[in-house]
């Protein structure tokens, strides 16, 4: 059994039969849509990993389950269950949709890997569908990609003219963070913009394509903090150019 798999089955076996079993949210399980978030949704786990579970309710109902909990300042509440830590917390359809709606990348990524453990409520199926619908996704690379365009300027400009290393470090590292972020998009996957943007982004078609521009652009961070390396300004930027262009064709 694989690390996922062994923290899937705690999750459906152990941990969700724990939580519906909590008096306040048992009074309202009609009402509630349970998801399986974070690492051990993703894959991206390992035996260290935490098992987290989202909880997806009207305003209402989370204003009733959330009393005594600190969920509203991000902090989830956390059991241990044979051995494994648990983390559950609820959000509510209300504050999703604006998120969503704000085109905010966290929220996609973690709620556009979720998975369903129980959603006879329907809470999570509707959010879903608007995270993977082609309009948001195209709106979203556009969005990105046209601030990609536009600070591509601004790093030019730095590298070739402005002398401060953390300067140049600076604006390199965004307009890397910004290609990731276009590439994934362009390729209609969800990443994460926290904690491994770099491994997430790059795993559809075109990440394959550009991952070694991409890497070019990495190893030439420390260079183009100084001035003088003219060879290793002009590679970043052939490198990043390339990207761009490539990608042109979806605007």
């Amino acid at each position: 059994m694989s690390v996922q798999e062994k923290l899937k089955t705690f999750a459906f076996e152990k941990a969700y039969p724990y939580i519906i079993e909590q008096p306040v949210i048992n009074d309202h399980l009609p009402d509630i849509s349970f998801i399986l978030v974070g690492s051990s949704a993703t894959g991206l786990c390992t035996e260290d990993s935490d098992v987290d579970i989202c909880l997806i309710c009207g305003q209402n109902v989370y204003d009733i389950i959330s009393v005594g909990t600190r969920w509203k300042e991000g902090r989830p509440t956390e059991v241990i269950l044979d051995g494994m830590q648990l983390h559950y917390y609820a959000v509510s359809v209300e504050e999703l949709d604006k998120k969503i709606a704000a085109m905010d990348d966290q929220a996609c990524y973690v709620y556009g890997n979720a998975i369903v453990i129980n959603d006879r409520a329907d809470r999570y199926r509707p959010i879903a569908e608007k995270i993977h619908s082609p309009e948001l996704l195209s709106q979203r690379f556009e969005k990105e990609y046209d601030m990609l365009k536009r600070r591509r300027g601004a790093v030019r400009s730095v590298l070739y003219k402005d002398t401060d290393p953390m300067l140049r470090l600076r604006i390199g590292t965004e307009i890397i963070e910004r290609l990731l972020k276009s590439i994934a998009l362009f390729d209609g996957r969800e990443y994460d913009p926290r904690k491994r943007l770099y491994q997430t982004a790059l795993q559809g078609m075109t990440g394959e394509v550009l991952k070694t521009y991409v890497d070019t652009m990495i190893s030439l961070s420390g260079g183009i903090c100084q001035a003088s390396d003219q060879k290793e300004i002009d590679a970043f930027m052939e490198a990043l150019d390339h990207c761009v262009e490539y990608l042109c064709v979806g605007e």
